[in-house]
């Protein structure tokens, strides 16, 4: 097989590798759309994600600092932690409430106080 790279088709047209089947929406309506309620739980679990990804940013970054000032002397800890947040932003879709919990959690490690109703502030008047 000298001179033949991997893209290199046979005779017949038949490009070995990977079969590329047609991509179906998971919830679609007789037009062909994504359905506005799939749209809406996609973009709330798009936004759970990149809040549990930024907590974890967040984790390495102060365990980080913690570490060169002499307050943490053992930040892999907080690492690890890190990278337990990071596979649970991965599979957010599949645990629904360990999804929320995480969320709740990340948000009090990062100040957010949204999920608090007793400090909740509304612009209500």
């Amino acid at each position: 097989m000298t001179g033949q790279g991997l893209g290199s088709g046979r005779a017949d047209g038949h490009r070995g590798g990977l079969v590329r089947f047609p991509r179906i929406p998971s919830s679609t309506t007789l037009g062909g759309e994504v359905h506005p309620y799939e749209r809406r739980r996609q973009t709330a679990l798009r936004a759970d994600q990149q809040l549990i990804t930024r907590a974890a940013a967040w984790l390495r970054h102060d365990a980080v600092q913690a570490h060169y000032t002499g307050a943490l002397p053992n930040p892999e800890y907080a690492f690890g932690l890190a990278s337990i947040l990071d596979l649970l932003a991965r599979r957010a879709e599949e645990d629904d409430a360990l999804r929320d919990h995480a969320v709740r959690v990340c948000r009090t490690m990062l100040g957010d106080r949204m999920d608090m109703p007793a400090t909740r502030r509304t612009r209500r008047r």
